[in-house]
């Protein structure tokens, strides 16, 4: 096997450190540790912050914390000054609300190959109902991953179903080509080499609202040669869902207009990126 690249886990929070929490402990179970995780929180108030990094320090995992007050809908910032924060040659980058299968980092690191960007679908999706109720052993013994267990517990959808039901080699291969799409960057489950991160010169810093500033950073990275592959069934992760008052379907749609013009263009490097920070 071709030896792991060094490598970094980026975390974007957005006032959502109760499932930052069992995102965390989703990461202290990984079957390859050899990690460190940046944390990038925005909005939280600075005393729940420290108290969160406390707690956070009783799982054995290396983490290092910016913060940023919440000026609106600048997640691409926060992510920017975490990829300026570390030297890893390979980034992994998840949400605060994903909380990892045992082999998620590691199975990043076997599908990584020069000039690609690799990234999952959607998740497992559980109802903020149950938050409550997760216990570490659920997460631990890998229940969470478990269609039986979700059935037992009503958390069973059909999704979940089809995503955790192929758990053979060759199941989780022919399920990653019926679920493929090109080059769809995904925030919450991707990863690149840094090096193409800085080629392109990062994320977009005038996405000021949710919705396809991930998608973007994927576009013109293809648009630089480097192509994203995806796979689903290989790069599982459980969501805990929650509402999105910060959504506004008319400011998504101009973004979505935005994303059309950059893959029309060709366009690759944009001004309001990284290079700020470096």
């Amino acid at each position: 096997m071709k030896p792991f690249p060094t490598v970094t886990v980026l975390l974007s929070s957005f006032k959502n450190l109760d499932r930052l929490w069992w995102a965390l402990v989703g990461y202290s179970y990984q079957t390859y540790a050899e990690f460190d995780i940046i944390i990038t929180d925005d909005g939280t108030s600075r005393d729940e912050f420290l108290a969160f990094q406390e707690r956070a320090s009783t799982l054995g995992l290396v983490i290092s914390y910016l913060w940023q007050e919440d000026h609106g809908f600048r997640k691409n910032r926060a992510l920017n000054r975490a990829v300026a924060a570390t030297n890893s040659e390979y980034l992994i980058f998840s949400d605060a609300d994903i909380v990892p299968e045992q082999d998620f980092v590691r199975n990043h690191l076997i599908l990584s190959k020069p000039n690609f960007f690799i990234y999952g679908g959607s998740g497992v999706d559980i109802s903020e109902t149950y938050l409550p109720n997760l216990r570490h052993e659920d997460i631990r013994g890998q229940a969470l991953f478990d269609v039986n267990w979700l059935e037992e517990n009503g958390l069973a959808t059909k999704k979940a179903r089809r995503r955790l039901k192929r758990k053979s080699h060759f199941g989780r291969v022919v399920g990653n080509l019926l679920t493929y799409r090109p080059n769809a960057f995904i925030g919450g489950n991707a990863s690149v080499w840094r090096d193409d991160l800085i080629k392109v010169n990062g994320f977009d810093e005038s996405y000021a609202h949710y919705g396809s500033e991930d998608r973007d950073f994927g576009i013109r990275l293809a648009n630089a040669g480097v192509k994203g592959r995806r796979y689903t069934f290989s790069l599982l992760y459980v969501h805990l869902d929650h509402q999105r008052p910060y959504v506004d379907l008319h400011k998504k749609n101009e973004n979505r207009l935005k994303l059309k013009k950059t893959r029309k263009s060709g366009v690759t490097w944009i001004q309001n990126g990284i290079s700020q920070y470096l």
